[in-house]
């Protein structure tokens, strides 16, 4: 009976350490599937942290804004207002639900942004009403007509005045000094034109101060008809500065004529000043050209010939019935700008005052962006407003960026009021538009870590659990196993004593 129960015992313990080793073996392989996916919530972890997106910067990616439809597509303070459009590859503009049932309003009015149903679409987008757009719209035309009429006038006026400049105009004439000093006239008894035409032997003989002066009034007599005091039409006080030239001429010579240094002749032979027995002599060219070298000084109104590089002086022939018909006629026309100028500002202020600033910035906004789909046609995307589509779709390359320039289109071959307005679209790829920044993805870091450490504690919990069947399955089988060498003990033992009896 004995030999029987520690056989039966010895089977039990042996199928025991069998299913033990069965389960260490299952559990060796449940830890090793833990480690993988240790490794493998790992990596996502790690390529988390090396995630890039595209943010938005206002001011050179100092601080960042996260990037939506709503930031490019619709007014705010990020575009500053100026519509930023999502594009495909084939240029057109991609749409979300809100905009996809306007664009389809658009469609069916033949894809023209303008009438009616650009009205109507503007005052559902702004919630302005129709007949406040309508009105601005009118008082918008009258300024614009008041405008062309004044750019017009101001035209025709510049085209008029260069008639200054030619050798047959009535108006101003820019002579060098030379052709200048041939209107110098008689002073005296004598010719100053021809006195200063023979250069420093072109002398003018007098006695005292007092010549000075009246040599210096008689220049002024002669020369003040051809210059001009006026400001309003001919920006000039031409007639002042060369009154006050001659009369700087008078002071300048009268200082030379009393002075009694001993340098006194040498700073004399430099202006032309000679003393002549009792009497003195003046070259006529230097002392014009001191009182024309003041003048400069005191009215600036020279200029220089593009085509000699000499300097000349403005001449106008104002005792003649010629130069009065032409400034009459001068300021006829500027009146005629004045007038127009009036006008538009009237008309500008007008229209200025229908809508708010806020107002009219949404109006320009929504007409800007309907304007580029009537050009460019579009597409529609109910998933574009879901950002981090947006923004793989930006970052691949396979969405694009535009934005537009109003300008005027000045063809000279056109009248004022045929000149058109043209759109200039510019489309970019976002990685290189100035307000986008590829950054690393904080919030996908964030999330990332934090998937990670609920993952990570998951699996930790069941490798401990794990481990402490696996510590307890051991410790077992070393159990086992001192039970089995007992039992093989024992069973020895009884063999040996058994057939001890027999010996």
């Amino acid at each position: 009976m004995g030999m029987a129960a520690s056989q039966s015992r010895f089977l039990q313990l042996t199928g025991r350490q069998h299913d033990i080793c069965r389960s260490l073996q299952h559990l060796s392989m449940e830890k090793m599937a833990l480690t993988r996916d240790m490794q493998a919530i790992t990596r996502e972890y790690q390529a988390a942290l090396s995630s890039k997106t595209l943010k938005w910067s206002n001011n050179m990616g100092v601080s960042y804004t996260d990037i939506s439809y709503s930031t490019l597509m619709r007014p705010n303070s990020y575009n500053q207002k100026s519509p930023i459009m999502v594009s495909d590859n084939s240029g057109r503009i991609v749409l979300d639900n809100k905009y996809k049932k306007y664009a389809e309003m658009l469609d069916d009015a033949g894809g023209e942004w303008k009438g009616d149903i650009k009205t109507q679409i503007l005052s559902e987008l702004t919630g302005i009403p129709k007949e406040s757009i309508d009105n601005a719209n009118k008082l918008t035309e009258a300024a614009a007509t008041a405008a062309n009429t004044h750019n017009a006038a101001l035209e025709g006026l510049d085209t008029w005045k260069a008639k200054e400049s030619s050798t047959g105009g009535a108006g101003t004439k820019y002579l060098s000094l030379n052709e200048l000093a041939k209107n110098l006239g008689t002073v005296n008894g004598r010719d100053l034109s021809e006195l200063y035409s023979k250069g420093d032997k072109g002398e003018y003989i007098f006695s005292s101060s007092e010549d000075l002066k009246s040599l210096a009034e008689g220049i002024k007599n002669n020369m003040s008809k051809y210059f001009v005091d006026d400001e309003k039409y001919l920006n000039s006080k031409d007639k002042t500065a060369f009154e006050q030239a001659c009369d700087a001429f008078v002071e300048n010579y009268s200082n030379l004529i009393s002075n009694n240094s001993e340098n006194a002749d040498q700073y004399r032979e430099q202006f032309g000043l000679k003393s002549y027995k009792a009497l003195w002599s003046l070259d006529i060219s230097s002392a014009f050209k001191f009182i024309m070298s003041a003048y400069v000084q005191k009215s600036g109104t020279t200029k220089i010939s593009d085509v000699t590089q000499e300097t000349t002086y403005p001449l106008r022939h104002t005792d003649t019935a010629a130069w009065q018909n032409w400034y009459n006629e001068l300021k006829n026309k500027q009146a005629a700008v004045d007038n127009a100028k009036s006008d538009y500002d009237s008309s500008m202020k007008a229209s200025s005052q229908v809508m708010t600033a806020d107002q009219e910035t949404m109006l320009n906004y929504y007409d800007l962006l309907f304007q580029t789909i009537a050009d460019n046609g579009w597409t529609h995307n109910y998933q574009v407003e879901d950002s981090e589509y947006l923004n793989q779709m930006l970052q691949n390359n396979d969405y694009y960026l535009t934005t537009i320039e109003k300008n005027k289109c000045y063809d000279s071959s056109q009248k004022t009021d045929e000149r058109n307005t043209q759109f200039y679209y510019d489309t970019t790829i976002a990685s290189n538009f100035e307000n986008l920044f590829m950054v690393n993805d904080s919030d996908a870091r964030n999330d990332a870590l934090v998937d990670y450490e609920y993952k990570k504690g998951i699996i930790s919990s069941k490798e401990e659990r794990v481990d402490v069947r696996m510590k307890n399955l051991e410790s077992e089988n070393a159990a086992i196993s001192k039970m089995l060498e007992s039992i093989d003990k024992v069973k020895s033992d009884n063999i040996e004593r058994t057939f001890g009896i027999w010996s």
